[in-house]
């Protein structure tokens, strides 16, 4: 059987041409060196994937920081409310009625 299809590779400084593809071997194969081409150089999907993760990642962990953040500010709000407030209000109180009666003498 004589084929006559002939393969044509440049690859850099060596060239591989007109060499009958069934002697190289490479029928099946000729089809798929764009396919492996392709999954060696094109590095987008995986870059894709990793920003995908960071994107993720960083979201996570500042919806986190959000919320200790908020935690703590009610906290804070809570313990104004209960203690500072009270111990404000007396302490106003006692002055101004100092203050009240030096006015009045």
């Amino acid at each position: 059987m004589n084929n006559d299809l002939t393969y044509f590779c440049n690859l850099g400084s060596i060239t591989i041409s007109t060499l009958p593809v069934m002697w190289l071997g490479l029928a099946g194969h000729v089809t798929n060196v764009g396919d492996i081409q392709s999954r060696l150089l094109d590095h987008r999907p995986v870059l894709q994937g990793e920003i995908r993760y960071f994107v993720r990642e960083f979201e996570v962990r500042l919806l986190f920081l959000e919320c200790r953040l908020l935690e703590n500010l009610n906290k804070m709000a809570t313990e104004t409310n209960e203690q500072i407030l009270p111990k404000c209000t007396e302490s106003m109180q006692n002055n101004l009625c100092d203050i009240l009666t030096r006015c009045t003498c």
